[in-house]
């Protein structure tokens, strides 16, 4: 039996029972695989074991992930649902559109609801099988890179992911299809939106002129990146940071770096009474000083991130862009004194948040709690004067 008959087998009963069955077996043992296999064909079985694990992968990403098709693997590219509605909206309009690289159809199901001619095309039978399910929209399985371009609009979501080892791929020049594919499709279509990983970084002189690179986050979490071209594109050559769910964007020339800092941007000489956080998407896309210096705020050390003021949050909209602590104290970071102050300030729940390795945060995590009323935060990092520990608590 192929896979995509073993899918589609699961569609009626008695294939759709057995899913169910599967579905709402979270922890299956060796009794319960057996008992399956004796009911239905292995690969029936081996489908929907790995259909359940993959929609279970996508609870807290997807309101609808119990009725998704999508296996462990395409779940892990798969799109939540306002990284996905973000990108359509950007490709939205009344042009044909194409999905390539669709995998299950996370994205499809998205660009079908803004655009009326909208398909997918992958290498995967199995794949655009599920995509089609999942999307209503019709699918092909064949090369991306083969294909001639014959709508002007696309979405482009290169594999990041080596599926027969599952390591993750991170530079620009691994991903599949290729940067040359990227630039090609640049040139040819009228719009492109390009889903990378959040920590992939383009050489810029392979940047297509006149793009749009930006980086999305959600609940604090980067969750992907996007390369935009053509009409997708509404801050030619700048980068954009996005907050999902509130919705908050900023866009400009990308003045920092992690580690290196701004030049433009003095840095602090001491610890304000308040500490600001930046959402990882202001870091990432290099704008944290255009936004940080609206709010009066400055970096404790170049290129840290972390930024303070004396201060408190006042109401300004640019705030939300920043998770705000109170200082309590500032300490070198050396587990024992830091423990030991923590006990003298009666703390129970003590997050560690950890920046540059400057310390293990496993091992402080676990040598820290305390049994106190009071719940903590320590911020541990290097400066100039090395690395420090900052006793906070949330704001």
């Amino acid at each position: 039996m192929r896979r995509v008959e073993a899918l589609a087998a699961l569609t009626h009963d008695p294939g759709s029972a057995l899913l169910r069955e599967i579905q709402a077996c979270t922890e299956p043992g060796p009794a319960d695989v057996s008992r399956w296999r004796r009911a239905a064909p292995t690969e029936m079985v081996a489908a929907a074991m790995d259909l359940a694990s993959g929609r279970r992968s996508l609870r807290g990403r997807r309101h609808d992930w119990a009725e998704l098709w999508v296996d462990r693997e395409g779940a892990a590219q798969a799109s939540d649902e306002a990284s996905a509605a973000w990108k359509a909206a950007r490709l939205a309009g009344d042009q044909p559109l194409i999905d390539l690289c669709c995998g299950c159809g996370a994205d499809l199901l998205a660009l079908r609801r803004v655009v009326p001619a909208a398909r997918g095309m992958d290498l995967r039978e199995d794949r655009t099988w599920m995509a089609s399910r999942n999307s209503g929209c019709t699918t092909i399985t064949a090369d991306v890179e083969a294909w001639t371009p014959d709508v002007p609009v696309a979405h482009l979501d290169p594999a990041r992911r080596d599926e027969s080892s599952g390591r993750r791929l991170h530079g620009w020049s691994d991903l599949t299809p290729g940067p040359a594919f990227v630039a090609r499709m640049a040139r040819e279509l009228a719009g492109l939106a390009v889903k990378l990983g959040p920590g992939v970084d383009i050489p810029a002189d392979e940047r297509p002129g006149g793009s749009e690179l930006a980086f999305l986050s959600r609940d604090g979490t980067l969750v992907q990146a996007v390369l935009l071209t053509g009409r997708a594109v509404r801050h030619p050559g700048f980068n954009t940071a996005v907050r999902l769910g509130e919705p908050m964007e900023v866009s400009g020339p990308p003045l920092w770096t992690a580690s290196m800092g701004s030049r433009s941007w003095s840095t602090a000489p001491a610890w304000g009474r308040h500490i600001a956080e930046p959402d990882p998407s202001l870091e990432r896309s290099g704008l944290l000083p255009q936004v940080a210096r609206t709010l009066g705020l400055q970096e404790r050390a170049a290129g840290l991130g972390l930024c303070t003021r004396d201060a408190p949050p006042e109401g300004h909209p640019a705030e939300a862009w920043f998770r705000w602590f109170e200082r309590v104290d500032v300490l070198p970071a050396r587990l024992p004194h830091v423990a030991r102050r923590l006990r003298e300030l009666g703390a129970g729940e003590v997050h560690v948040k950890v920046r540059g390795r400057a310390v293990d945060a496993d091992a402080w995590s676990r040598e820290v709690r305390g049994t106190g009323p009071n719940e903590l935060v320590v911020l541990a990092h290097r400066t100039t004067d090395g690395a420090e520990a900052v006793i906070a608590r949330r704001r």
